[in-house]
């Protein structure tokens, strides 16, 4: 599982005054690709890159659902809402 990565998704959508887009560290493309291509030889079922993808999806094992999806409404917001 990949975080937000610096593709043309935000571009397209019309999301590059988000939240997400903004104000977090957008991952390399090339980088994901590498690593889930490693995962992916190395037959990882699952590959979270990332402390803070780790981190969050540790919490939302743990987190109600409308907890998780509320910070996720947050993050997708856009700026100045």
């Amino acid at each position: 599982m990949a975080g937000t990565s610096d593709i043309d998704f935000f571009h397209k959508a019309g999301s590059k005054n988000t939240v997400v887009y903004n104000d977090t560290e957008l991952s390399d493309p090339p980088d994901v690709a590498r690593e889930g291509y490693r995962a992916l030889k190395d037959g990882d079922r699952k590959l979270i890159v990332g402390f803070k993808n780790k981190i969050q999806a540790a919490m939302s094992n743990v987190l109600p659902g409308n907890v998780v999806a509320s910070g996720m409404r947050k993050m997708t917001e856009s700026k100045g809402e």
